[in-house]
């Protein structure tokens, strides 16, 4: 019996020996990105299938006069340790009005001086200054826009953010984080999406006559008490033409009451279109529906523009 333990128990230890003579050491393998300090742009992904070069995000403000402050960029660091972590950092951050035009031709850099920056993360010239004392890892840039109402509510405004450099060797800027654009969502309470669905008289013209819809439809803030309609209204849902521009984007302006006028692209009547008389159009609070009836040209015998739009969802 003891002869046969020895056996085993030399076996086992023949075994474990060849085992380890047949583990190699591991090499070493090349940290790459691991042994530095990223710097990025906290949600500014880049779509590059789309071939974006920046990341997109929607800055809310209100629709009032005078100073507003709000937080735009969010920059952070991944340090690799803590020795990194404990180190002061300073970021440069670019004021980049290109990086808007060139994500969405539509949007327009929100022009020289509509805007200052917070004293923490002051903007000299073009950039903005970031500095993170040690352990701090998230720093906020804030912005006071000076007067949302001082600018032309028609146009679609955004702001841009690009780092361009750190001062610090161990560090490296995120490729495809480096860059955002906020879309300014100015927003009154009429303002998203719409179902429309109404009735549209076109007197002599069976096909541009008859309903509308039911479709969707965006309203666009104009103003602090006006929308406007981004998609062309058109004629009914079997028309072969299409409506003039002067009247294909309705604009609703609403009072303290909620009564809307109901006005269009191509002026006073009868070349733009006017509320229709008799009909009450209004804006219920309660349901989040506009009842608008409008005419123009030869007036209600000849045309008439008769919708509901009911509140769908807000617009991006």
């Amino acid at each position: 019996m003891r002869y046969r333990n020895f056996i085993l128990f030399t076996a086992t230890i023949v075994g474990l020996a060849i085992i380890a003579g047949c583990s190699k050491t591991p090499s070493a393998q090349p940290m790459g990105d691991a042994g530095q300090t990223i710097v990025k742009i906290f949600g500014s992904e880049a779509d590059t299938l789309d071939g974006k070069q920046s990341g997109y995000a929607l800055l809310t403000v209100d629709l009032i006069a005078g100073p507003q402050t709000v937080y735009a960029a969010d920059i952070r660091r991944n340090p690799p340790s803590h020795a990194e972590l404990n180190k002061p950092l300073t970021v440069i951050v670019k004021n980049d009005p290109g990086a808007v035009s060139a994500y969405d031709a539509t949007l327009t850099p929100m022009p020289d001086g509509s805007f200052t920056a917070d004293p923490a993360t002051p903007l000299t010239g073009n950039d903005y200054t970031v500095t993170f004392a040690p352990g701090e890892f998230a720093k906020r840039i804030r912005i006071t826009i000076k007067d949302i109402l001082a600018l032309d509510l028609t146009k679609s405004y955004g702001i841009g953010f690009t780092i361009s450099s750190v001062n610090d060797v161990n560090s490296k800027i995120a490729r495809w984080e480096k860059s955002i654009v906020f879309a300014v969502g100015v927003k009154n309470k009429l303002d998203g999406i719409y179902r429309l669905r109404g009735y549209i008289l076109r007197a002599g013209d069976e096909p541009a006559t008859g309903w509308v819809g039911p479709r969707e439809f965006t309203l666009v803030t104009t103003g602090t008490n006006s929308v406007r309609m981004r998609e062309s209204h058109g004629w009914a849902n079997t028309a072969t033409i299409g409506l003039l521009n002067t009247i294909a984007h309705p604009t609703y302006t609403f009072d303290e009451a909620n009564n809307i006028t109901i006005t269009s692209d191509g002026g006073p009547f009868p070349d733009g279109l006017m509320n229709m008389e008799g009909y009450h159009s209004r804006y219920d609070p309660d349901t989040k529906t506009i009842y608008a009836y409008a005419t123009w040209a030869g007036g209600p015998t000849q045309r008439q523009m008769m919708d509901t739009l009911v509140y769908l969802r807000p617009r991006e």
